[in-house]
């Protein structure tokens, strides 16, 4: 395992604001939070190796309509390529999604078991890392998401993502933010804040720094989302009362989920969770980077 002492994005020799106790620190210049660690790919093998199971991989019906929604809005980047390609594709539902509406499908993935459902549903899929010649695409989209925070250097991803689309492609994906609510108040109390899974966070003008530096164009980034399972979480244990769940990361996912579930119950839900957003968006302070961008 190495070490890394200046900040992965901007590489500004330090200055950091503060060093979490898990071995983390703030970039004063770009406001990326990003662990002094290095992971090794045998690390991150051994890591996601049983990350996903037959158990977690089914995806709630609540996370699909919302990826339904954004794949819906990927209509006007394709093209007779018909392809779209997923990095971190994960439990594999965007995939599958799009693969249901014609689409032909590709992605990378460090679960073995995730790959391997892939390959069954007739996808271009591959293991770890990629080289020159893997997926060479050119894709129409190329999806990014909760993955970017997976690695080490997150601009070789992007650069990545950059060379396989087609020109005029659309690059989506969504990130968590080094400048939310939650990273502020909870600082390595946040469960997000793991490592090797996690050893970067990065900020919504880091995203945007290396988005433009890499070339892309029509930039977007804007933050949404709030999780309360981990405030909530850490005030129960302030008062002696039992975590809700063993695992804080799995309590908070699922937490999320049934959030989300509530808040698209009904129109009125559905307005509230918008103008939160909306809010959170204006702030910077949602949980959640959502980004875009196009190759020119």
């Amino acid at each position: 395992m190495g070490s890394v002492m200046n900040c992965p994005v901007c590489l500004s020799n330090g200055k950091p604001i503060s060093k979490l106790k898990r071995n983390y620190s703030r970039c004063k210049s770009c406001k990326t939070l990003f662990s002094e660690a290095i992971a090794s790919q045998e690390q991150l093998f051994a890591h996601y190796e049983n990350y996903y199971t037959t158990s977690n991989l089914e995806v709630p019906n609540v996370a699909l309509l919302s990826l339904n929604e954004t794949l819906e809005n990927f209509s006007k980047y394709r093209t007779s390529n018909n392809i779209i390609c997923d990095f971190g594709f994960g439990a594999g539902a965007l995939l599958q999604i799009a693969q249901a509406s014609g689409w032909k499908c590709a992605g990378t993935e460090y679960s073995s078991d995730a790959v391997t459902k892939g390959k069954q549903c007739g996808w271009n899929v591959h293991l770890g890392d990629l080289n020159t010649n893997d997926l060479p695409g050119p894709f129409d989209v190329l999806t990014i998401i909760e993955t970017l925070e997976h690695v080490q250097e997150p601009q070789q991803m992007l650069a990545q993502a950059m060379q396989r689309l087609r020109s005029g492609g659309l690059i989506y994906g969504t990130t968590p933010n080094s400048q939310s609510v939650n990273a502020y108040l909870l600082r390595e109390q946040w469960s997000v804040i793991t490592f090797p899974e996690h050893p970067i966070l990065l900020s919504r003008k880091a995203l945007i720094s290396m988005l433009k530096e890499l070339g892309f164009v029509k930039i977007s980034v804007r933050s949404k989302g709030l999780n309360p399972y981990d405030l909530i979480s850490n005030i129960s244990s302030i008062f002696g009362r039992k975590d809700v769940s063993d695992n804080k990361v799995s309590g908070r996912v699922d937490y999320g989920y049934k959030l989300n579930t509530k808040f698209s119950k009904n129109a009125l839900t559905r307005v509230i969770k918008s103008q939160i957003n909306l809010v959170l968006g204006l702030l910077n302070r949602g949980d959640s980077l959502e980004f875009r961008a196009v190759k020119p």
